[in-house]
């Protein structure tokens, strides 16, 4: 009625412990504890035997203020009946709507541990959730919730609240230490930890420890290799970043997979310059080499890295015993801009890793230069080492637009290994304004700008396979016998050309 002052007076001439009503006591710990009066709260409750314990519980739990004082009246006064008569739904109520700090919860559910009720941890943990702040009181509270064991779908859903509604450093931290600690068996998902590094804005030092201690816990290879694509190919977080959180993922024995290899090689280009750095720690974590064994390949040809860096990563897979597929030397002669030297350079530790090369690749080769000058002598005697083979088209460019200073003996590689009729084949080309169509030892004698020594070799060559120099060939859209064109034309032709004509008698008359 708000008497407080004949309240004082009877407080002050009162003696709780000395009153024998629980009725009474019920009353008075009522009035004690809406006072404050710590002093006749710890005697009514001291005069344990003669007041409602079940009552006296349910008032200090709902309405006595949180702190230390608290728990030790909620220990004075718990035991298993007094729990059992309050039942669960009391205890659900208190963690949903009392606003007591962790500590206080965390000596509740150590209390509940040794009875037969047990609250849901994602309840008691969410009830808290404005208290916990620190390292300590998270770490007692979970400490407290995994003294007993508790259901998969709990700690599931605590992982939820920790990871996406609660993301404190010190509350994840003190979480997965219980985890660790308890030798709690969780089953993380990649999503899960995609999201922590994907949401996270703890600092590197902070990210990395968690997500050390999240990859400590079960999880599937495929999993793993998810989390390692996702980091390796999607994540943009800055270079120190990255360099710690690769640290932690790439440990020796980590299953990274070969398309996440061959990604994060292909397409990433994320760590820039360091890219090389990050590819051996992928290879350190003993990740079988051969399963990539094409990745090299496509890398040559596909990556969009810079020349300066793709060289760098080129010559490590190389130097790791690498080998590409027989086609792609072929792809990577038409479509590299390394230099000659370069290429001869690595196709040649590419075969010491056994890369094969195929017969036709010496066409391509050919056919692929863009200046006389580009002809590298080391890359023909590479390429023609074992069977070689070319059409009339390549063979004809190489005597007449190659710049090879071998290349008599070349040439002797190289007529042999022509697939088709030399006779009866014909190239096309212009001499002299006229545009004809002959066989290769006609054009040859008519467009070469070999010495005449060199050119007399050559010459010979044809002359020894039994090619016929003076057959028709087409001039414009008609069809002339070579030894009248050249007769008609001795004029324009090169002093070469003519001694050739003339010592293979195209100027005589029979």
């Amino acid at each position: 009625l708000g008497e407080n002052g004949r309240v004082d007076f009877i407080v002050s001439k009162l003696q709780p412990e000395k009153v024998f009503s629980p009725h009474a006591n019920k009353t008075l710990l009522k009035v004690a504890v809406r006072r404050s009066d710590d002093d006749m709260v710890d005697k009514i409750i001291g005069n344990i035997g003669h007041i409602d314990r079940k009552s006296s519980l349910q008032e200090v739990m709902e309405h006595y203020p949180s702190g230390e004082r608290k728990a030790e009246l909620i220990k004075k006064l718990f035991n298993k009946e007094t729990v059992t008569a309050l039942g669960k739904k009391f205890f659900e109520n208190y963690f949903s709507s009392v606003r007591d700090d962790a500590q206080v919860k965390a000596e509740v559910v150590g209390l509940l541990n040794t009875t037969d009720i047990h609250v849901n941890a994602e309840l008691v943990v969410k009830s808290a959730r404005d208290t916990l702040e620190s390292y300590d009181e998270a770490k007692c509270l979970f400490d407290a919730i995994y003294d007993i064991k508790i259901s998969d779908q709990e700690t599931e859903a605590l992982i939820v609240f920790c990871l996406m509604e609660n993301k404190l450093y010190d509350i994840q931290n003190a979480f997965f230490d219980a985890l660790i600690e308890k030798e709690v068996f969780v089953s993380l998902n990649a999503r899960a930890v995609i999201s922590f590094m994907e949401t996270s804005e703890f600092n590197k030092d902070q990210k990395a420890e968690i997500l050390r201690k999240m990859m400590s816990f079960e999880m599937d290879n495929r999993a793993r290799d998810a989390i390692y694509n996702y980091y390796l190919n999607t994540n943009t977080d800055d270079e120190e970043t990255r360099e710690m959180i690769l640290d932690v993922l790439l440990i020796e024995g980590a299953p990274v997979s070969t398309g996440t290899v061959e990604n994060y090689l292909i397409k990433t280009q994320t760590d820039g310059e360091k890219k090389l750095q990050v590819l051996q720690k992928i290879f350190d974590t003993g990740i079988n080499k051969t399963y990539v064994g094409d990745a090299l390949s496509e890398y040559m040809l596909n990556s969009a890295d810079p020349p300066e860096i793709q060289s760098r990563i080129t010559e490590y897979l190389i130097d790791n015993g690498f080998r590409i597929d027989s086609g792609m030397v072929i792809k990577y002669l038409e479509s590299t801009h390394d230099e000659a030297e370069v290429q001869a350079a690595k196709i040649k530790r590419l075969v010491q890793n056994g890369t094969q090369i195929k017969a036709d690749t010496i066409q391509t080769y050919i056919m692929s230069l863009n200046r006389p000058e580009d002809f590298s002598v080391e890359l023909f005697n590479l390429l023609t080492q074992h069977s070689c083979t070319l059409n009339i088209e390549a063979y004809a460019r190489f005597l007449l637009f190659c710049k090879d200073p071998d290349k008599g003996r070349h040439n002797d590689v190289l007529i042999n290994a022509v697939s088709g009729n030399l006779s009866d084949n014909n190239v096309k080309l212009t001499h002299n304004g006229n545009r004809l169509s002959c066989n290769v030892f006609q054009a040859y004698v008519l467009n070469t700008a070999d010495s005449i020594e060199l050119a007399k070799s050559i010459v010979s060559s044809f002359n020894d396979r039994k090619v016929r120099l003076n057959t028709d060939i087409i001039v414009g859209s008609g069809m002339t016998k070579f030894k009248k064109y050249v007769g008609e034309n001795k004029a324009s032709l090169s002093v070469v050309s003519r001694q050739l004509c003339d010592e293979n008698r195209m100027f005589s008359l029979f």
